[in-house]
């Protein structure tokens, strides 16, 4: 999937503010593609590195959109959830609501 500019950009600056600071917050207006950009920095982050990330929603609707969002991305990164009928740990980014 390709980026916009614009998300490129946010992508690129919040990189590099984890980079400098191990933190960030990047906000954006409804419709930019917030959780495309969070995908690309979740997948530039953990990159080639034998990493793992969690990616935590309150619901379970989000936790399949972002997973589904995360592979357009991402297509090469290995995914898996944990909720409340699958408790899976085995992918590189793992989805999963606050709850479980």
């Amino acid at each position: 999937m390709l980026l916009r500019p614009r998300q490129k950009l946010f992508v690129e600056r919040s990189v590099a503010a984890l980079d400098t600071h191990a933190n960030t917050l990047g906000v954006a207006p409804t419709g930019a593609g917030k959780t495309i950009m969070l995908s690309a920095v979740a997948g530039k982050m953990i990159g080639d590195t034998d990493a793992k990330a969690a990616v935590l929603a309150h619901r379970d609707e989000l936790t399949a959109q972002n997973r589904d969002k995360f592979a357009r991305v991402n297509p090469t990164i290995s995914t898996s959830v944990v909720d409340s009928s699958d408790k899976s740990w085995n992918g590189r980014v793992t989805f999963a609501m606050v709850q479980t």
